[in-house]
């Protein structure tokens, strides 16, 4: 079995160094700062959609309980 040419061996280095490179360096500050703003953004969203989950369910649970379908725990 034969060894790859050099130029073979760097094109493929070259070529694994693309794809590993964004996760290495942060040369990209602009982009940097919109992702983390952009997971910021979408992590408020997450805590307000739980936020009215939570008051839906509490709401739910009253009415239920109001109306004799459910019994407070003891």
């Amino acid at each position: 079995m034969q060894a790859a040419p050099t130029g073979v061996k760097k094109i493929v280095k070259r070529q694994n160094s693309r794809k590993i490179e964004p996760y290495l360096t942060f040369l990209d500050i602009t982009g940097l700062e919109s992702k983390g703003a952009d997971m910021e953004t979408k992590t408020e969203q997450v805590r307000a959609e739980n936020l009215s989950l939570k008051q839906q369910f509490d709401e739910l649970y009253r009415v239920l309980y109001a109306q004799g379908i459910i019994k407070k725990e003891a």
